[in-house]
């Protein structure tokens, strides 16, 4: 749509250019031809000031062309800038509204570390167990309380191994451990 209008503006200008230089050309000519009319009225200075103007209207003729172009690149320009402004108050608006949601994140981790710092003092003061001391109390727990991993109920090779410990067992066994210390 903009490269149409621009298209429509540069052909009305080259069509102005043409209609401007056909009427200088043809007021030059009548002026020629009313001086030589008057039986050449005009003094030499004032034919040369004749020339002069119509030197300069040449040249002026000349330099139209570069002028409409400029006038054309300094419209594009003047797109493009107004392009670039407004996404640059896109990117602005999307900027604070990610800085908001940050805010509003912060906020919120703030409070949970204010509701949760008695948990975390409480849990300062208990004995801390290590990863493996923790991995160690369960392999024990499960491995007093379950059959082994190929153990099949009502085969041959289930019959190799001793029965899960009952409780009574177990505790038989804790307080054997508690007499020996």
């Amino acid at each position: 749509m903009e490269q149409e209008r621009s298209s429509s503006a540069t052909s009305l200008a080259q069509t102005w250019l043409l209609e401007f230089r056909s009427s200088c050309q043809q007021l030059f000519q009548l002026v020629l031809e009313e001086t030589r009319q008057s039986s050449y009225s005009l003094d030499s200075s004032e034919s040369n000031q004749l020339q002069t103007l119509w030197s300069r209207l040449l040249k002026l003729q000349s330099q139209l062309p570069n002028i409409v172009e400029q006038l054309e690149q300094h419209k594009e320009r003047q797109m493009y800038l107004e392009y670039l402004t407004q996404v640059e108050r896109d990117l602005d608006r999307r900027i604070a509204t990610v800085l908001e949601k940050l805010l509003h994140a912060l906020e919120s981790l703030h409070n949970l570390l204010k509701e949760s710092q008695p948990l975390l003092q409480s849990s300062a003061l208990s004995p801390k167990s290590t990863l493996s001391e923790i991995l160690s109390s369960a392999i024990r727990i499960t491995g007093s309380l379950s059959a082994p991993t190929n153990y099949e109920e009502g085969t041959l090779s289930g019959a190799d191994f001793a029965p899960a410990p009952t409780e009574e067992m177990i505790r038989a066994s804790k307080m054997a451990q508690w007499k020996m210390q």
